[in-house]
């Protein structure tokens, strides 16, 4: 649940800006300086900081945190934190470890207890850090955002730091209206300014929270289309620019009114200009990139403005990847419901999945075979029914070597003959319907 609300304000003193901790974007954070615990300037803090900064394990930067624990000013806190979100970013366990480590409580604490003396910089990493790490406990909620809003009142924010803050708002569920309608204020004169990947993280995180930058938008095709800036980006930011633009700018929302329409238009047809078939870009387009593309299309009703050809390629595109490796059950749903409103068949998402569960109970190690979701009566029968060419209402072992081959060219008969006889209970040869559903169950157990 997204916490929403006007901020409850608690009075905070205004101090003199300090050199930052490490920045927004994960890179490793500079040996700053900083003032509030320790003097500003201290050489023990600045060593301190540097110490921090080249640590690469949790048990490095907690034992410092520790250690020094008394002397630390609030860049240090900061440099810690940031330090632990990015060691653990993609390291479940590790963060686990953290969160309950009772140092890294402590230092969640001192940062709590000196955010009065945090520079802007320092407030927008410790809010990505605390979304990297998707710890946000509710005790530290106000004095977090009271930080924010400080600095957004000064000035004093740059724009990336500006993004990161939304993002990082939206990873923590919370819309604090009020403090976005202040960020939208200030970062709408400074989109020229951003970089791609800022400009999808601000984009996304506005899109995440529902929140409509009525301001923003107008301000928001021209800085996607001038000089060429879209064909620059990653696939990753023209997927999440889609995104956002099918979240903000739907027909008939307040926040998309005729002139929006027609910036809309422009900057949907310069992304499909760049993710045209055959570009370069297109070829570095993930499976689940091309489903956002192609479901955004669908619901702004924008696929008949694409050169003739191109849906059919994206979809052509998606369908080699998902037959290749299935699609997340999430993102099979998404591409089905697009797939249905653009009036294209969807029979193939579900039988391509089916069929992968089906190989992997076979090429899978033994013991108790798993699928990945459980299936519906109703996408089982289509899925059957689409193996079922001749409609017999069984699947022969043609049928299956067909609809495989489809998928995985390198299977060969005698996998395609195991797979009918993992399914086969009455020895028949064939698969029925009952069998095929009790295959897709997870009451199978794979040979051994």
């Amino acid at each position: 649940m997204i916490r929403t609300g006007a901020l409850r304000m608690a009075e905070v003193a205004d101090v003199a800006p300090a050199t930052e901790a490490a920045a927004a974007d994960g890179e490793q954070p500079d040996a700053d300086e900083g003032g509030g615990r320790s003097l500003v300037g201290s050489s023990r803090c600045a060593a301190i900081n540097g110490k921090l900064t080249r640590s690469t394990s949790n048990k490095g930067v907690l034992n410092l945190v520790e250690k020094n624990f008394e002397t630390l000013n609030a860049v240090n806190l900061a440099t810690a934190l940031h330090r632990l979100a990015s060691i653990n970013k993609k390291r479940r366990s590790g963060r686990d470890a953290v969160l309950r480590d009772a140092r890294f409580k402590q230092l969640l604490s001192a940062m709590v207890e000196h955010s009065q003396e945090l520079t802007a910089r320092s407030v927008s990493d410790m809010l990505w850090s605390l979304a990297t790490l998707q710890h946000w406990p509710s005790w530290m909620l106000v004095p977090v955002l009271t930080a924010v809003n400080t600095e957004l009142d000064k000035g004093t924010f740059e724009a990336h730091h500006l993004t990161t803050t939304t993002w990082a708002l939206a990873k923590l569920e919370t819309k604090p209206v009020r403090l976005l309608e202040k960020i939208e204020a200030q970062v709408t004169p400074k989109l020229p300014t951003l970089g791609m990947q800022n400009l999808a993280q601000l984009l996304w995180g506005l899109a995440t929270l529902k929140y409509e930058p009525t301001a923003l938008l107008p301000a928001l095709a021209p800085a996607l289309t001038g000089s060429e800036r879209l064909a620059k980006a990653k696939p990753v930011e023209l997927a999440t620019i889609a995104f956002a633009l099918g979240e903000l700018t739907q027909p008939g929302s307040d926040a998309c009114d005729d002139a929006c329409e027609v910036w809309r238009a422009d900057v949907l047809t310069e992304l499909a200009r760049v993710a045209a078939p055959g570009s370069a870009v297109l070829a570095r387009f993930s499976s689940r990139q091309l489903v956002t593309m192609i479901s955004v299309y669908a619901k702004l009703n924008a696929a008949s403005a694409l050169p003739e050809g191109q849906m059919d390629a994206w979809v052509a595109f998606t369908r080699k990847a998902h037959e290749a490796r299935p699609l997340t059950s999430g993102d099979s749903r998404t591409l089905e419901a697009a797939l249905d409103t653009l009036g294209i068949n969807k029979d193939w998402v579900k039988r391509s999945e089916i069929l992968n569960e089906w190989i992997q109970s076979v090429d899978g190690v033994s013991g108790q075979r798993r699928v990945s979701r459980v299936y519906t009566e109703e996408e089982l029968v289509a899925a059957f029914n689409a193996i079922d060419t001749d409609k017999s209402g069984d699947i022969d072992l043609d049928e299956l070597r067909t609809a495989i081959r489809a998928i995985k060219t390198s299977s060969d008969d005698a996998a395609v003959e195991q797979m009918i006889a993992i399914a086969d209970e009455d020895g028949s040869g064939t698969i029925d319907f009952e069998e095929f559903k009790l295959l897709m169950s997870m009451r199978r157990r794979a040979p051994v």
